[in-house]
This record gives C-alpha cells, sequence and structure tokens, in this order.
C-alpha cells in the first residue's frame, strides 16, 4: 500500500508498480516492468517475487541501488538507466547471477571495486555517464562480451580490459582518448570496436592482430596517419575514417577484400568528391553507399599515376533579353564594350581564363543563356548544382523585381543537390549608370528569401563599373568549391578530350567502352569522371534518367544548337510543332535516331507533350503557344443552356492541362486550319458540340463548359469527365477538392 509520507504523485506511482506486482505474481512471471513511474524506492510487495530473473527500472527517481535487490538470486537482467544514481554501494557485488546490467545515462562518476564480483556479466551499458576511470576489478569479469562506455570522461585507455578476451563488441567512442595502448591487440575477439569522437592521435601497430573485426569506426579523430597494420584485417567490412586530418592512405587497405564500406568524407587533405565518396550517412539516413573498392582504387590509382588539378568551373549567366549578360561576359573577358549586342538565340558558350583566382588560373565554362522567354523551358536542363551563377538584372521597365524571384526561384528548384543546398549566385545589378535603368531590388528581402545569394555587385559595362567586384566575388566562390581544383589523373583527360571531339552521344555501353580504350578501368572512377564532365558542362551525362534512353552522354554544343530552335519554330505555329518542322529546322545529316533522342529530352522536361494524333508526330509545347484566346470564346458565355463544370484543387501542376490537350489533340476544334488551343484553355469539338476547358490558376480551377445539341452536349460533356478521372489518376494528389 501506499505510504502516508509519500506525496501525491509518489502514491500514483506506487499504485502502478503495486498494480504491475500483483500481475506478476498472478501469472507466476520472472520478468517485471516497473519503468518510466518516478519511482524512487520499491514496494515491499516486490519480495513476493523470489524468482524474478528480469527487473526493468530504468527511468525512474532511484538515486542508489534499491536494498531489496539483493533478495534475488536469480537476478540476470538489471536495467536502471536514465536514473539519477549518485553512487553504487558495495551491495552490488551480491547480484552474482547478473548476465546483463544496463546503467545508461545515469550521473555515475565512480563505480565501486565490487563491480567485478560480477562475473556472470556478458553485457555491460555504462553510456552517457561521467566516468574518469573504470576499477581495475573490471578486469575479472571474464565473459563479458559486450561493453559499452561512450560518452564518459576517459582520458585514457582502461588497461585492465585488455584481459577481457571474450569482448566481441567495444564501444568507446564520444570520450577523451588521446591514445590506444598495444594491449589492444589482445582482444583478439573483437567484431566491432567502435573509438570514433575521441582526439586519437595514432594507431598501435598492434590494432592489426584483431583478426575477427568486421566494423572499426575511428569518425573523428586526429589521426593524420594510419598504420600498415589495418591491412591485416582481413575480415573487415566497415571502415569509418570520417572527419579526420588524413593526408593519405596506406597502401596496405587494398589488402582488405571483404571491405564494403569505406567512410573517409571530410578528410579534406585527400581531396577526395562526395561524388566518390558517395552519400555520407551522417547526413542521409538509409542512404546507399559507395563502393570501398571503388574509392581506394580512385584514391591509389590517382596516386601512382600523373595527375593535375582540374582548375575547371561552369559560370552560368541568367536574365532577360537586353539585361546585358553577354555585355558582362565580354566585360570578364575584358574584350571591347559594343553599344549594340545582339540577342543570344540559345546558349552562347565560350571560355573565360580566371587569372588570379588563387594560386593556379582556374577556366570558367561560360554559358551565357538565352533572355528569350520561349527558351526558359529548357534552361533548367543544363543546370547543375555544382555550377556557379550570375543573375543579371536590369532596371529597363522596372522588371527588375520580379526577374529576380523568376530567376532565383528557377535555380532554387532545379539545381538544388540532394543535400537541400542550393548553388552560389552573384546578383548583378547590372546598366547601373544609364538614366532610368538602375535595378532597384530589396537586397535584404531577397537573402532572406534566398540564403544561396552570395553578394549583389552594381555594375555598368560601358561605364566599366563593378567589372573588379564582379571578378572579386567569383574568385571568392571558387574557394568555396573545393572540387573545382580537385586533382585528376591524366587518363580522365585523355577520355574528356575523346568525348569533346567524338559522337554527340554515346550510350552507356560505348562510354564505358571509351572509357577502358583510355586506362579507366574502374566504373566507380568511369561513374565519377561522366558526372564530373557533366557539371563542368564538357560531356553532358543523363546515364541515370530511364526517360532519355537514346543516349546518356551528349556534347553540349551540339544539343544547344539543336535543341533551341524546336521551341522557337513552335512559337511560330501556335506552340504545336509537326514532324515536318522539326526536320525544316534539323540539319539533312542528323538520323532518325538522334531525332528521337533530341524529342524524348524535350519531353522528359515537359518541354514538349507528344500528342496522341493520326497525323503521326505531332508534339504540344504549352510554353510556345499564345497566352490570349481566340476569338469566339463568348459564345460559351451566352448559351444558357450549355453545361457548365468546374474543379477546384490545392494546387494546379504546370504540364496538366498540355497533357489533357496533348492526349485529344485530333478532338481540338480547328478555325481556317488552326487549332484552337492557347495556354491556358483548349476547344475540343465532337459531332457537332463544343467544349471549352480552360485552367485558371490563379484561382487553382479547371472549368468545363459545354455547347451543342442536347445529346451531343452530354456525351461530350462527358467525354471530358472521364478525362479528367484519368488525369487525376495520372498525377497523384491531384483530386478536386469540390
Amino acid at each position: 500500500m501506499p505510504e502516508l509520507d509519500m506525496t501525491a504523485a509518489e502514491q500514483v506511482a506506487c499504485a502502478e508498480a503495486l498494480k504491475r506486482i500483483g500481475e506478476c505474481i498472478r501469472r507466476r512471471g520472472t520478468a517485471l516492468d516497473l519503468s518510466r513511474l518516478k519511482l524512487g524506492r520499491l514496494p515491499p510487495k516486490i519480495l513476493q517475487l523470489p524468482k524474478l530473473t528480469e527487473l526493468d527500472l530504468s527511468n525512474n527517481h532511484f538515486e542508489t541501488l534499491p536494498p531489496e535487490l539483493v533478495q534475488f538470486p536469480d537476478l540476470a537482467r538489471l536495467d536502471l538507466s536514465n536514473n539519477p544514481l549518485v553512487t553504487l554501494p558495495p551491495e552490488l557485488g551480491e547480484l552474482a547471477g547478473l548476465t546483463r546490467l544496463d546503467l545508461n545515462h545515469t550521473p555515475l562518476s565512480v563505480l565501486p571495486p565490487e563491480l567485478g564480483k560480477l562475473t556472470r556479466l556478458t553485457r555491460l551499458y555504462l553510456t552517457h555517464n561521467r566516468l574518469i576511470a573504470l576499477p581495475a576489478e573490471v578486469g575479472r569479469l571474464a565473459n563479458l562480451t559486450r561493453l559499452y562506455l561512450s560518452d564518459n570522461a576517459l582520458a585514457t585507455f582502461p588497461p585492465d580490459l585488455s584481459s577481457l578476451t571474450k569482448l566481441t563488441r567495444l564501444d568507446l567512442s564520444r570520450n577523451r582518448l588521446g591514445t590506444l595502448p598495444p594491449e589492444i591487440g589482445q582482444l583478439i575477439n573483437l567484431t566491432v570496436l567502435d573509438i570514433s569522437h575521441n582526439p586519437l592521435s595514432f594507431l598501435p601497430p598492434e590494432i592489426g592482430g584483431l583478426a575477427r573485426l568486421t566494423v572499426l569506426k575511428l569518425a573523428d579523430t586526429s589521426l593524420a596517419v594510419l598504420p600498415a597494420e589495418l591491412g591485416q584485417l582481413a575480415n573487415l567490412t566497415e571502415l569509418d575514417l570520417a572527419c579526420n586530418p588524413l593526408a593519405s592512405l596506406p597502401d596496405s587497405l587494398r589488402n582488405l577484400e571483404n571491405l564494403e564500406r569505406l567512410l573517409l568524407h571530410d578528410n579534406p587533405a585527400l581531396q577526395l568528391s562526395p561524388s566518390i565518396l558517395g552519400p555520407d550517412p551522417r547526413k542521409i539516413r538509409d542512404s546507399g553507399f559507395a563502393s570501398a573498392k571503388s574509392i581506394l582504387n580512385f584514391h591509389f590509382g590517382r596516386q601512382s599515376g600523373q595527375t593535375r588539378p582540374l582548375n575547371q568551373v561552369k559560370l552560368i549567366l541568367l536574365g532577360r533579353a537586353g539585361a546585358g549578360k553577354t555585355s558582362i561576359v565580354h566585360a570578364l573577358r575584358e574584350s571591347p564594350f559594343r553599344d549594340k549586342e545582339s540577342s543570344t538565340p540559345g546558349i552562347a558558350l565560350s571560355d573565360w581564363t580566371m587569372e588570379g583566382a588563387g594560386e593556379a588560373s582556374v577556366t570558367a565554362h561560360v554559358w551565357d543563356f538565352s533572355g528569350q522567354e520561349i527558351t526558359h523551358p529548357l534552361h533548367p536542363f543544363f543546370f547543375s548544382p555544382r555550377n556557379l551563377y550570375v543573375v543579371v538584372l536590369a532596371g529597363l521597365g522596372h522588371h527588375e523585381r520580379d526577374d529576380a524571384e523568376y530567376w532565383l526561384r528557377m535555380i532554387q528548384s532545379s539545381a538544388t543537390d540532394a543535400h537541400g543546398e542550393s548553388p552560389p549566385v552573384i546578383v548583378a545589378l547590372n546598366q547601373w549608370n544609364v538614366p532610368g535603368r538602375r535595378p532597384e531590388v530589396d537586397r535584404v528581402a531577397l537573402r532572406e528569401r534566398y540564403p544561396f545569394i552570395r553578394g549583389f555587385v552594381e555594375m555598368d559595362c560601358k561605364a566599366k563599373k563593378g567589372i573588379p567586384a564582379l571578378k572579386a566575388a567569383l574568385f571568392r566562390e571558387l574557394e568555396r568549391m573545393p572540387w573545382v581544383r580537385e586533382p585528376i589523373p591524366e587518363e580522365w583527360d585523355n577520355v574528356r578530350r575523346a568525348l569533346a571531339s567524338g559522337a554527340t552521344h554515346l550510350s552507356d555501353d560505348e562510354y564505358r567502352e571509351l572509357c577502358l580504350e583510355h586506362g579507366v578501368k574502374d566504373q566507380g572512377q568511369q561513374n565519377y569522371l561522366s558526372e564530373l564532365l557533366h557539371h563542368l558542362g564538357i560531356a553532358l551525362n543523363y546515364q541515370n534518367d530511364p526517360r532519355v534512353r537514346d543516349a546518356t552522354v551528349w556534347q553540349p554544343a551540339w544539343l544547344i544548337r539543336h535543341l533551341y530552335p524546336l521551341p522557337n519554330r513552335a512559337g511560330k505555329q501556335a506552340g504545336i510543332l509537326k514532324q515536318a518542322d522539326v526536320e525544316v529546322v534539323m540539319p539533312t545529316t542528323m538520323n532518325a535516331s538522334e531525332l528521337s533522342c533530341l524529342m524524348q529530352v524535350m519531353e522528359r522536361f515537359g518541354i514538349a507533350w507528344g500528342a496522341t494524333a493520326a497525323s503521326g508526330g505531332v508534339w504540344l509545347l504549352p510554353h510556345a503557344q499564345t497566352v490570349a484566346p481566340p476569338a469566339g470564346t463568348e459564345v460559351f458565355c451566352d448559351d444558357p443552356d450549355a453545361i457548365r463544370l468546374r474543379y477546384t484543387y490545392q494546387t494546379l501542376p504546370e504540364g496538366w492541362l498540355p497533357h489533357l490537350i496533348a492526349r485529344r489533340f485530333d478532338f481540338i476544334a480547328e478555325v481556317r486550319e488552326q487549332k484552337l488551343q492557347w495556354r491556358h484553355g483548349v476547344i475540343l469539338a465532337r459531332k457537332g458540340a463544343r467544349a471549352l476547358i480552360r485552367m485558371e490558376p490563379q484561382h487553382r480551377q479547371l472549368t468545363i463548359t459545354v455547347i451543342g445539341s442536347a445529346k451531343s452536349r452530354h456525351q461530350l460533356a462527358d467525354l471530358c469527365q472521364a478525362e479528367i478521372r484519368e488525369l487525376h489518376g495520372e498525377f497523384p494528389g491531384l483530386d478536386a477538392i469540390v
């Protein structure tokens, strides 16, 4: 019964404990759970369970070992974790039957020597305490197989642990260990050893004696050198060396045939790119990992051959037509200013040698993107999170605020990496000295919304204003992009040259054959090289995208030259592109496979929608359509017998209506051979009835108005509703809310 001197909370806790004890007595149980009750002492009734073998007292208010426990000779498992234990009495040694003792998350700083009497212990949990030493008697725990000592204040390796030869798991992470003694090699049965997050300065050669070790964790230590004896750990499958000052790896690591996982993230002196190392498990849970063999082959292959720093970067300039992007490119390259600069039709490619960018010059592959609105949907196809961006704003027409939001959103949505990091952006406020054109934006607000903005530069190319400041800003960002100066083997550069002068596009198999011809044999290195060249814009790689099936590596100049004329042609055809139109703008030397690949690229990015048409190859390009609806739509408003439907949504995907139009292309009404479809609407015709389908993005609505004879009107309305239902199934989360 609860005692009179108990507080109300203690009485509640005691009552619940008595209830659980009573249930255990009734079922003659040997395991009792009294956790999370805020108990500070045990009810005497617990003594009615003399055969108790397991007792969970975790997450309570015990400040010492409950004296009643010595009355349970069969007690094998005791959990006292998450209790404010101040001390443990000598009576602990009387619990001689214990095989598992959990003392995690307590404020214990000292353990009694009587702990050594618990010779049957196989598992001992002492994590998240304040221990600065262990009693020598711990060495008597000859049956111990698992010992967890992480998150304490141990400054030296407890010497008596070396006698615990049955240990299979030892966790000493997050302590203050500066060294490991040679005796570590005596723990010959260890399979898992975690010494991460300690200021270790070196590892003793004797660590190579841990022949059964499968997992070795040494992350976040002070190791600059590894002993060659690590190569003797033949059973090792995982080696974690992340976040260290390692400058090299012992060649003996190549002997670890069973090594599957090698974590070397945040070892800057090794100059290993995240793309080689694979996803960082500290940032992405349940992620895959790069092959240890690929990492080691890359590292040692680069060391054994001739290498040179990459010293290359891709620089992208974005902005509306007339903002002065091309003038800025000329100014960066110190070319003369030209008053009348012709508009860039697609992307102008050039190189700029960035002298003064650190210890060696860097070649910037400059991509000057067209400002013409009809070409904008194609731009993200060429973006990469490893690029350096300049958004150019000018005050002509006072569109600079909207332009800033437009381009920054495009970069954020299309160039953000797998970790959610967006690439660096410099905002160039151009034509600063031109009357009436000074671009004014709220710089503070923009940086709050887009923290990847690295700076604003006021510029005027004609007046030679701001060019040094822009260069300085770009040079500064280069120093924050470690892959820019990444050393690469000569064999890699040979592959790069071959790609630049070879076929316009390669399949995955053809690319790998080319790599083998030039000595890049490891598949992991081949993958990384392909990715690296893609980031640089030297050879575009889409091998991981199943929707671009027929080509994986492209020459960018060829792709740009043939992609950008397509939306321009569609703009003259009210957004419709037929096979004949494609053939008009393509060179006669292009084969059917190349044409197919180009249209796959357009479809993959939602730029073109393949239309279901009896006339053969037809594509719909929504951004090339006219904005205004055709004349005559007012008749749908005036018909009193019209069937009117409205769908309202939480969000409206941009490509939804074009997809509907493409599916029913042959039903689109025509006037003088012109299809009645525009940016946000279409008119369908069938058996004398017509349907006006209009999307209203600002209201997140789709409206359908059907006119015609009663029978035909209802048939066409049913057809429209069936189409909407099918589209709901193809666009997850698009169900109408009303």
